[in-house]
C-alpha cells in the first residue's frame, strides 16, 4: 500500500483533471451546445484529455511539493511551500486558456482559433511538459536538499 505521501497528491490531481474535463465540457456546452462539445471532445480528445491528464500531474506534483516541504520545515514552511507551489501553477497553467478556446469566439477570434485550434493545443501541451518539468526539477531539488 503506498503512503499517505503519495496517496493524497496523486487522489487530488485524478480529481483536478476530471473537474478540468467537466468544466471543459460545461463551457464548451453553454457556449455554443452539447452536441456541438460532444463533437469537439471526439475531434481533440487526444489533445483535451492530455491537457487534463497534464493539469492532474501539476496538481499532483504541487501537492507533494507541499507535503515534501511542511515535513522538513514546519514553521514558516507553508507560506514559502504555498506561495512556491502557486506560482508554479499559476506559470505553469496559463496554457490551460487553450481550453476555453470556445470562449474566444465571443470576441469575433473565432475563424482564427477554429483554422489554429490543433496548433494552439501543441503550444498548450508543450507550456504543460515544460510546467511539468519544471516542477519535476523543483521536487527533486527539495528532495535532494533535505536527504
Amino acid at each position: 500500500m503506498a503512503s499517505k505521501s503519495f496517496q493524497r497528491p496523486a487522489v487530488s490531481g485524478a480529481l483536478a483533471s476530471l473537474l478540468l474535463l467537466i468544466v471543459y465540457l460545461a463551457v464548451v456546452g453553454t457556449v455554443s451546445d452539447f452536441d456541438f462539445a460532444r463533437k469537439q471532445l471526439a475531434n481533440y480528445w487526444p489533445y483535451i484529455l492530455a491537457l487534463a491528464a497534464g493539469f492532474g500531474v501539476q496538481v499532483a506534483l504541487s501537492i507533494r511539493l507541499k507535503l515534501l516541504h511542511c515535513k522538513h520545515r514546519p514553521t514558516g514552511a507553508l507560506i514559502t511551500s504555498g506561495s512556491t507551489a502557486t506560482l508554479s501553477m499559476l506559470a505553469c497553467c496559463l496554457h490551460y486558456l487553450a481550453i476555453f478556446i470556445p470562449l474566444i469566439g465571443m470576441l469575433g477570434l473565432v475563424s482564427f482559433v477554429d483554422r489554429y485550434q490543433a496548433q494552439l493545443f501543441w503550444i498548450a501541451l508543450i507550456f504543460n511538459g515544460a510546467g511539468i518539468l519544471y516542477m519535476l526539477k523543483m521536487h527533486n531539488k527539495l528532495r535532494h536538499h533535505y536527504e
